[in-house]
């Protein structure tokens, strides 16, 4: 009898501590891309493609944003040009970190001639979007870690927008994560 009751509270023990171990890590990559596929669907972690805002192209090899393969941190990166055309031009992408306390969005980016680089982040399509403008990386590639604590949601979208005020303008992004922080769980257990 006393061996059952000592098995059970041995037992108790070992599955109250059991469940004091987070249910999820903190600090998982959830979403990341390198652009290593050189197109707008790669990476892990995404709930859709990459999607340009004012380009028309629509292509990951074609207009004013592409994938491209020069100025990268490795293989590939995100790559604005002017061409022949100036103005507003984005690129976004969405991911679920529904759940998550806080969450950071890191990246590299640089930057060339005259333009204004921005990074957007909103918690969903419906809200508004909240706007850094990113004054480095015109020495090389310069490493951005953005705190979108406030934009945690199941559609969390981050978009990268530069403003091509000259031909010369030029901007790259290169390995882009979001970066979630979860709630660790606890639970208790009383035994008698």
């Amino acid at each position: 009898m006393r061996t059952r009751r000592a098995l059970a509270t041995a037992l108790a023990t070992l599955v109250a501590i059991a469940l004091t171990i987070p249910a999820v890590l903190a600090g998982v990559s959830e979403a990341e891309d390198t652009f290593a596929s050189a197109s707008y669907s790669g990476g892990t972690g995404w709930t859709g493609s990459w999607v340009e805002v004012g380009d028309g192209s629509g292509s990951s090899s074609s207009g004013v944003i592409q994938a491209v393969s020069d100025d990268c941190v490795a293989s590939s990166c995100i790559g604005f040009a002017a061409l022949l055309t100036l103005g507003d031009y984005g690129i976004w992408r969405s991911t679920n970190i529904s759940g998550a306390e806080s969450a950071t969005l890191t990246f590299m980016y640089q930057r060339s001639g005259v333009g204004v680089l921005q990074v957007w982040h909103r918690s969903g399509p419906s809200d508004g979007w909240t706007q850094r403008t990113l004054n480095g990386g015109t020495s090389g590639f310069t490493p951005a870690e953005i705190d979108i604590s406030s934009d945690v949601g199941s559609a969390t979208e981050i978009r990268f927008n530069m403003s091509l005020l000259s031909l010369a303008s030029s901007a790259h992004i290169d390995n882009v994560v979001i970066t979630p922080f979860y709630p660790t769980t606890t639970s208790s257990t009383t035994t008698s």
